[in-house]
């Protein structure tokens, strides 16, 4: 696979919270809205606060900032 395929790879996540708290200190959150744009909240021990970023449906940044809310949507569950 060349580079430029490998860049245009894309991964269709629906929901995925990961919970690193033991080793980094942060959880990851990862979810779909039901317009289609993906979102990922990283939370955790983060010298400016919580991060939201938000993306479009093609996977393009739409936009980012400090998160104010908790750790992750309430319609995901942590498995595991």
């Amino acid at each position: 696979m060349s580079q430029r395929e490998r860049q245009q790879r894309t991964v269709a996540t629906q929901e995925q919270v990961i919970d690193d708290t033991r080793a980094s200190g942060l959880t990851l959150a990862f979810w779909r809205t039901p317009g289609g744009e993906g979102r990922i909240r990283i939370t955790g021990d983060l010298p400016f606060g919580n991060r939201d970023f938000q993306f479009n449906e093609s996977g393009e940044l739409v936009g980012s900032g400090t998160g104010v809310a908790g750790a992750c949507p309430v319609n995901l569950r942590v498995v595991g």
